[in-house]
């Protein structure tokens, strides 16, 4: 059987992030699963004080639920 390497993103409601504000990791993922998009982490800023990722393309499918 062949290894499989599964990642996880942070991933929660806006309503949770914008409550628990965390501060990402550098290079960190988090998923908006209410707004659907992604932030990437710095190691220093909030979750509210990062801009969302703009890859040009909306076709994001996130699945499983989660908490940050």
């Amino acid at each position: 059987m062949a290894n499989v390497l599964k990642i996880q993103i942070r991933r929660d409601t806006s309503e949770n992030w914008a409550t628990k504000d965390p501060v990402l990791g550098q290079g960190e993922l988090g998923a908006d699963l209410t707004q659907m998009r992604l932030k990437v982490g710095d190691g220093e800023r909030q979750w509210g004080s990062l801009p969302f990722v703009d890859g040009g393309y909306h076709d994001v499918t996130i699945i499983d639920g989660g908490e940050c």
